[in-house]
């Protein structure tokens, strides 16, 4: 009994072995590295995205002042890709509030009432002269992944994939 017990173990054990040696393995990590343009020209800062079709992963990166990308650990299969500007666009209003009694705009109660002022942005260090990421407005139907045309399909390991964006 107790050798019928272990081979049956040993066998279990064995077939384990084999599936997870097989030839992929399904959502395997993904790299992809590129280049991402629009009109001919470098997108020179924002936001990729790698969404799955099939809703079982998704990863992002930055995108780079020379419009280069690169992204880890994305699950391997058909992606729809995003591409977004507005994080680095110098016009991006923000809204400030005072704290207290403060009034949220559109109502929300208390005495004051939000001010709408423009972002200012930090001091530079001195290592961010060399390349600045300078805000390109792009389409906007590609920074969603319900209107992007954007799409891509991974395969376990290194990638490599360059965008166009066209109007």
């Amino acid at each position: 009994m107790k050798k019928t017990i272990a081979g049956v173990f040993a066998f279990g054990l064995m077939g384990l072995v084999s599936i997870g040696c097989g030839g992929g393995v399904a959502n395997a990590p993904s790299h992809i590295s590129g280049k991402v343009t629009y009109k001919g020209a470098p997108v020179t800062g924002g936001n990729i995205g790698f969404a799955a079709v099939d809703g079982m992963g998704s990863g992002s990166a930055s995108i780079k002042s020379d419009g280069t990308y690169s992204a880890n650990d994305i699950p391997a299969g058909e992606m729809i890709v995003t591409v977004e500007t507005e994080s680095i666009n110098p016009g991006t209003k923000t809204v400030e509030y005072k704290g207290g009694n403060t009034k949220m705009p559109g109502g929300g109660g208390g005495s004051g009432s939000g001010t709408v002022k423009k972002m200012v942005s930090s001091p530079k260090p001195s290592y961010a002269s060399k390349g600045e990421s300078v805000y390109v407005k792009i389409p906007a139907k590609y920074a969603k992944k319900t209107s992007s045309t954007l799409k891509t399909t991974l395969k376990p390991g290194k990638n490599t994939a360059d965008f166009e964006l066209t109007d």
